[in-house]
């Protein structure tokens, strides 16, 4: 299990170029649920990057969980026939082209 959030109005359509601007993001609003007492789970967030026409997609886990969204991501984009392109080194920042997110 994992939560997610998709960042789709338009004060987000560009935090989509800058995937380390989501991950830490992601790490902030992980922080604030676990906070408030909510069990710590994996996070995604997504959001457009509209002059590329495509959707970045990263994934966070908590510090005991190793994190394979990597292999997650590539195994739903297989199951719907969508390529995925990776962002740097990192396997768990994927990009999506536009119409395929959802």
């Amino acid at each position: 299990a994992f939560r997610y959030a998709f960042l789709r109005q338009s004060q987000s359509r560009l935090l989509g170029r800058q995937p380390l601007l989501l991950v830490r993001i992601a790490y902030f609003v992980t922080q604030v649920l676990v906070a408030n007492k909510a069990k710590s789970k994996p996070f995604v967030i997504v959001a457009p990057d509209e002059p590329r026409k495509v959707w970045r997609a990263v994934a966070i886990t908590p510090p005991n969980i190793a994190n394979d969204f990597g292999k997650r991501f590539r195994i739903a984009a297989r199951a719907v026939g969508a390529s995925l392109t990776y962002d740097g080194f990192d396997a768990a920042a994927i990009e999506i082209p536009s119409g395929l997110e959802y």
